[in-house]
């Protein structure tokens, strides 16, 4: 038996020691918060020496909470990325609800495992339940008020949207073929995914190899500015149903890289005409369902067959939290997955959501958001994020330095770069000043996190706005994202100045 140096209420919780463990988790709430109130996004100095020094031996003793909370502070806190940061301005991860961080804290010091309801989970089951409900509301979706069964709802949270996205694959091959499940790939029709070229998500594509459904099964769709040929489209989705295949269209309510939304009504009006099923990756646009003025460009949202939202990205929940939301919940029947073991009662979340057993109580983070927000507020926050983000097209527009790529607005996002040493004019079919563009602007990026006062994301895609006279062009431009409330004016025009200085030390 082994020999404890020490008492097990040096270690453990237990009734006799609640006084000194809040204590001594108080301070580990504190380092965190303290973490989070800091202005710098990071501090990279060390790395990556910083983070191979973590991967020692295995500690044969063990240390005391107080110097345990030191070590976290000092190794690990100090070079971590801070997203709650004013700085942070390249993804709206903000993650600074006080009442999600309740949440957050709760579900994790209370854990509820929603792998079942009434055995493990009675009531997280249905707050996870509410949560569902709230979202199917806002995009349109009926909501079944008093569910019988885990199918009732329409849809779960899951760990984020690439699972999300994963799932919303999953479900619609097991609703387009039915005999999927019982014979695989054997004698079922062919099973088309079509994606917008260049813009989509990579989620898409990774799920299908990951389900075994052969990659060779996407077929990527030629776009105009961020959003689908429709006419392309259409002929595509046409001339596959009559060759008796079965069509997965994915469309964007906000794409990964331009945040654009895309014709959602016109894309689900040819979707129905021919049969083809619509999932509408809506894990970034899903926000603008809370605006009275912004939601208008969801519509056709409802129309899925299926949709994605994500919590953590634009709700300021700690991460992670997402969600998967069909129009009809029945079509969740085909993926359901009870065993006898742990998954046989009615309101099984478990047997609903494929690839996940033991199921953490997240939604308790965005249940406690909304509560202590409301829709009408949370609402008012993201009109202010996107009139941050047009105030911020305005700037650079205005700024001779910068050429914006993005072609406008549609939820928090700008795509843009710094123009260097060159004139606009100069750039226009030349390859050598767009590769020395391409290098000038991953070099800020670079300098903005080496220095870390400010983030920027920072990805290829072609130049499909046809900034530079040849849509074929790949470009590595820079990517602005509003998100976290406490964003202001004063912190764009920062950003611009610290852009402006390292371009001039650069040059």
């Amino acid at each position: 038996m082994a020999n404890y140096s020490n008492s097990s209420s040096d270690h453990f919780l237990n009734a006799d020691n609640f006084e000194a463990v809040l204590e001594q988790l108080g301070d580990a709430l504190k380092a965190g918060l303290e973490f989070k109130a800091r202005r710098e996004v990071t501090n990279l100095t060390g790395w990556p020496e910083s983070g191979y020094s973590l991967l020692e031996p295995l500690p044969l003793e063990g240390t005391n909470i107080s110097t345990l909370l030191d070590v976290i502070q000092r190794d690990i806190l100090e070079g971590s990325i801070n997203f709650s940061s004013n700085g942070y301005l390249g993804f709206p991860d903000a993650c600074n609800s006080i009442a999600a961080i309740a949440g957050a804290i709760i579900s994790d010091v209370a854990p509820q495992n929603l792998v079942n309801s009434r055995r493990w989970a009675p009531l997280a089951t249905f707050v996870e339940a509410a949560t569902v409900n709230w979202l199917r509301e806002l995009i349109g979706y009926k909501v079944v008020e008093s569910p019988q069964s885990s199918i009732d709802i329409g849809g779960f949270a899951t760990t984020g949207g690439v699972l999300s996205n994963a799932l919303a694959v999953l479900i619609a091959r097991a609703n387009l073929i039915p005999g999927f499940a019982l014979s695989g790939t054997r004698g079922n029709k062919i099973l088309r995914i079509i994606i917008p070229n260049h813009i989509d998500h990579y989620s898409i594509r990774t799920s299908v190899n990951w389900l075994g459904m052969g990659t060779d099964s996407i077929v990527r769709a030629p776009v105009v500015g961020y959003r689908y040929d429709l006419n392309e489209l259409k002929r595509m989705v046409s001339a596959f149903v009559k060759g008796d295949e079965a069509v997965i269209v994915v469309a964007y309510a906000g794409d990964s890289r331009s945040l654009s939304i895309d014709n959602l009504d016109a894309i689900a009006d040819i979707c129905e005409q021919y049969g083809a099923w619509l999932h509408i990756d809506a894990c970034h646009g899903f926000q603008l369902a809370f605006s009275e003025s912004l939601s208008v460009k969801l519509s056709g949202l409802a129309r899925a067959h299926s949709t994605t939202a994500d919590a953590h990205k634009v709700l300021w929940v700690p991460h992670s939290l997402s969600y998967l939301l069909v129009r009809d919940p029945n079509f969740l029947k085909p993926v359901v997955g009870a065993s006898d073991l742990v998954t046989t009662e009615s309101m099984s979340l478990g047997a609903l959501t494929p690839f996940i057993g033991t199921k953490r109580f997240d939604s308790l983070k965005l249940w406690a958001l909304i509560k202590h927000l409301g829709a009408s507020n949370i609402g008012s926050y993201i009109e202010l994020r996107h009139q941050l983000a047009c105030e911020f097209f305005e700037l650079l527009r205005d700024n001779p330095r910068f050429i914006v790529i993005s072609d406008e607005v549609d939820i928090n996002g700008v795509i843009f770069m710094h123009l260097g040493n060159v004139n606009i004019s100069d750039v226009t079919l030349d390859n050598d000043l767009i590769e020395y563009l391409n290098v000038h602007n991953l070099q800020i990026h670079d300098q903005l996190m080496e220095r870390g006062k400010y983030y920027l994301h920072t990805f290829s895609i072609p130049d499909i706005t046809n900034r530079f006279g040849d849509v074929a062009r790949m470009l590595q431009p820079l990517r602005f994202m509003s998100g976290n409330v406490n964003h202001s004016r004063s912190d764009l025009i920062g950003l611009i100045a610290e852009i402006s200085h390292i371009a001039e030390i650069m040059a």
